[in-house]
């Protein structure tokens, strides 16, 4: 049913999109940012071998967008953005993509996974300790989580 991608430059609307919505900025504490800008912030990380991007699909259309990075270090990588669209929340989308870095992460040799949320994304929280994260540190407003794969 789900589907993960890597992102291709047309997927860039959609990602303009996700990030306009109203819970989305709520929920991540951000600004909309125009997609001019998120054309030029793509660009410049497109040969950036720590980062990959993904786009989850949910049949043939894109629901979200799931983000690694640190995947030049030897030990740890990130979950450094997952976010879905609201009409397609809570029908385990994002469940299905963090199983999905989780997966790949290990395949790579990866030993653990790190991610950083806001205290009050509740959603967020629920869902990453579903999945065996742990918080390990919280500060101004920021938890980070670890998972030992």
């Amino acid at each position: 049913m789900y589907e993960i991608k890597p992102l291709e430059q047309e997927n860039i609307i959609f990602i303009y999109s996700l990030m306009s919505e109203p819970n989305n900025i709520s929920a991540l504490h951000t600004d909309i940012i125009s997609l001019d800008e998120w054309r030029k912030s793509f660009a410049e990380a497109e040969n950036d071998a720590d980062e990959e991007n993904f786009i989850i699909y949910n049949k043939e259309i894109p629901c979200g967008w799931l983000k690694l990075n640190g995947l030049q270090n030897d030990e740890t990588a990130w979950i450094s953005m997952l976010v879905v669209s609201e009409k397609f929340k809570h029908q385990g989308i994002g469940k299905f993509a963090v199983e999905f870095s989780i997966n790949l992460l290990k395949q790579r040799g990866f030993k653990e996974i790190k991610l950083y949320t806001t205290e009050d994304n509740y959603v967020a929280i629920e869902l990453y300790q579903k999945c065996g994260f742990v918080i390990i540190e919280s500060k101004a407003n920021r938890l980070t989580m670890i998972k030992e794969v």
